[in-house]
């Protein structure tokens, strides 16, 4: 996670409760996100938002763009790469998932990579098919 203060999150915190934990991570809050009450509000950013001391969120509506005053929270941008590249090991990790509000489905996961380091993984996507080769390693 990171703090942007101009432009837009490519890769916004689209959930209210990722959004806290976003914020714990980043060591600016340690509370929930307050919803903040608005709907197409130009003068505030979309989505998880550090405003004036305070975690705020709304389901993505609003337009304004990030800036100092208004902080957007984003997910880290993702790493794009060959498959030949990189080699995940998730071991025995559970996978999560659900749909968004636009109905395409969203799975996620964490685990550590071949190198020892941690990786978390998220697809979103309306329409996803993998090579059955690929599902069993």
């Amino acid at each position: 996670y990171f703090l942007l203060q101009s432009g837009s999150c490519q890769s916004p915190v689209i959930s209210n409760s990722e959004c806290a934990t976003a914020a714990a991570a980043l060591g600016i809050s340690s509370s929930a996100a307050v919803d903040d009450a608005q709907t197409f509000a130009s003068d505030d950013p979309p989505y998880c938002y550090f405003e004036e001391g305070s975690l705020k969120f709304n389901r993505g509506s609003n337009t304004g763009a990030c800036n100092a005053a208004d902080q957007c929270i984003c997910s880290k941008e993702p790493i794009i790469c060959g498959a030949s590249q990189v080699t995940f090991d998730f071991g025995s990790s559970t996978p999560g998932g659900g749909s968004a509000s636009d109905g395409s489905l969203i799975f996620s996961n964490a685990g550590t990579a071949a190198d020892g380091s941690s990786v978390n993984v998220r697809i979103q996507s309306t329409a996803l098919s993998m090579e059955p080769s690929l599902l069993n390693g």
